[in-house]
């Protein structure tokens, strides 16, 4: 088939999808390489979309109408365990997470704020969100989160209050740009100015409320306890801060059975270390490889942890005697005595 035969449409392609399976295997892989062309299709009673186990998708461009094809295809395709996307269209983001969300078949998730032309998109959810949305996939194996692609979400008691003084000198700052803003124009643009602020800080106000709620209904043992038995790789290539005690409760709570933990967050206070060897323990039966990033317990010229090597770290927050010892593995596998262990503490993921 030379180049003008494609161009043009799928009049070629479609009839030869359904003439043997050779022929189909070419067929669908082109007809259904653009996912715009895989929504116009969808409805073809000869295409099944029983077929389709994996979508991957990579962006050159974010356009709208593709991020909601690509959650189209999500939803369509009943099959489908293996998700991988990079990029996304901000707009049309919400309907691709409900997708996402609702794939009880899902067994490996890629996610990327990046695409193919290295352009940012909005952050994929917060990280608290993601781990929310995990426990909708009973059969997850694989979870690989690309650097700088999740958000943070306030949950924690003394997290909160710092945000609420913050959130007090913000207002502040926002009332002096106003009153900056609207002087010296009419009273009718300055009336609709004002009513736009008020907006704005009522679905400021709103977001924060659901948050906080949906964090609470988290809480519960019930609606998160082993939850992801089959989990066994897990990659959090997140900013040093993306993941404290309280996301690693949950996660280690949520999957019993994990083999492989990545991650290049920091835990800057003791009680996030403290929760991290935690987790380890509840994972030691199972954990063959662990990789921590390079800035585990560094906060900082002003951080209690600096000038404290990683291995001070772990022994000083364990209150009691290492269990195994191995030159092979870093001080926290050495500490917590997991034997089977193949790797540690990296330098950089």
């Amino acid at each position: 088939m030379d180049e003008t035969d494609y161009f043009g449409g799928y009049e070629f392609l479609l009839p030869s999808a359904v003439v043997n399976k050779h022929w189909s295997a070419i067929a669908v892989s082109e007809l259904y390489y653009d996912p715009l062309d895989f929504v116009k299709l969808s409805s073809h009673e000869k295409i099944s979309q029983n077929a389709f186990e994996s979508f991957e998708s990579g962006l050159v461009v974010t356009l709208e109408a593709e991020t909601k094809a690509h959650a189209t295809v999500i939803r369509t395709c009943p099959n489908i365990n293996t998700i991988s996307v990079y990029g996304w269209n901000d707009g049309a983001l919400p309907e691709l997470l409900d997708a996402i969300k609702e794939k009880r078949t899902l067994k490996k998730i890629v996610v990327s704020k990046y695409n193919m032309y290295d352009d940012e998109s909005d952050i994929f959810c917060t990280s608290m969100e993601f781990l929310r949305m995990m426990v909708c996939w009973p059969l997850l194996e694989v979870v690989y989160c690309h650097s700088e692609t999740l958000g943070w979400e306030e949950h924690d008691d003394e997290l909160i209050s710092n945000m609420r003084a913050m959130d007090v000198a913000h207002e502040a700052e926002m009332r002096q740009y106003e009153s900056e803003e609207i002087a010296g124009i009419s009273d009718e643009e300055k009336a609709s100015r004002i009513e736009w602020f008020e907006k704005e800080r009522k679905v400021q106000a709103d977001a924060k409320r659901k948050a906080l709620e949906r964090t609470a209904d988290f809480d519960v043992p019930s609606a998160h306890v082993n939850k992801n038995p089959n989990l066994r790789f897990f990659r959090w290539n997140e900013m040093p801060w993306n993941m404290d005690m309280y996301a690693l409760e949950k996660l280690s709570a949520m999957a019993p059975n994990l083999q492989h933990f990545c991650t290049a967050c920091a835990f800057n206070t003791s009680e996030d270390l403290r929760a991290l060897i935690g987790a380890l323990r509840s994972w030691k039966d199972t954990l063959q490889e662990l990789h921590l990033g390079r800035h585990l317990g560094i906060r900082g010229s002003r951080g209690p942890w600096r000038g404290t090597s990683r291995a001070s770290l772990a022994t000083n927050l364990v209150d009691q005697p290492p269990i195994y010892e191995s030159r092979d593995v870093g001080e926290i596998d050495r500490t917590v005595g997991i034997p089977q262990v193949q790797k540690s503490i990296t330098e950089r993921i």
